[in-house]
């Protein structure tokens, strides 16, 4: 079954793909902003980093939603 395209498969790569946009999101967080301008006292620096941080938790959250356990029924044929 691990070479089928399954519905688990489609919903594991979507979980992953919410998992990915959140470390880039992180990472641009910390690295683009926190410390390119980590000597700055830019005035909207700390705003910028706080919606980063909700942009994330809302990509947290979808990702949670698309993991959670959904009913399936398959059926095996002979090949």
């Amino acid at each position: 079954m691990a070479l089928r395209d399954t519905a688990l498969k489609k919903q594991a790569l979507r979980v992953h793909g919410f998992a990915r946009k959140r470390n880039e999101v992180q990472l641009g967080s910390w690295r683009q902003v926190g410390m390119a301008l980590e000597d700055d006292s830019m005035p909207h620096k700390q705003a910028t980093l706080d919606a980063l941080d909700k942009l994330e938790q809302g990509l947290l959250q979808e990702q949670r939603s698309a993991a959670q356990p959904k009913t399936r029924h398959y059926e095996l044929a002979p090949e």
